[in-house]
């Protein structure tokens, strides 16, 4: 009677190596960490976004309130409760405003700081 053989495969087929493993860990950390610094930046990305979406929605509103009002007539009130807005709205504002007086434009520039990164929104 002739004992049956458990297939084995040759050495060269048995598995991986730990090199070949070690590898293949390598390339998955280098993917994962650049998925990791893509996500960073899209999370930096969507935060200036949404400062800037606020400082155009603010300039947007004090020149309709500007509009509404007799030239030069906009009320200290209106003013003082826009600038708290600003405030409320975006990180250590700065604000130049000058109202339109008679047939003359007015200029709104809102700058803000992000992280020591300064940006200047100019309508």
């Amino acid at each position: 009677m002739t004992r049956a053989r458990p297939n084995r495969l040759p050495i060269q087929q048995r598995g991986s190596t730990l090199i070949e493993v070690l590898v293949a860990l390598l390339v998955l950390g280098v993917g994962l960490g650049g998925l990791a610094v893509s996500q960073t930046q899209a999370l930096t990305s969507a935060r200036a976004t949404h400062f800037h979406l606020q400082a155009a929605l603010l300039t947007e509103e004090v020149a309709e309130l500007a509009r509404a009002y007799a030239p030069g007539a906009v009320p200290i009130e209106q003013r003082e409760a826009w600038r708290k807005r600003v405030a409320a709205r975006l990180p250590d504002p700065s604000i130049a405003l000058s109202l339109p007086v008679g047939f003359e434009s007015g200029q709104v520039t809102l700058s803000w700081s992000d992280q020591q990164v300064h940006r200047p929104f100019h309508p």
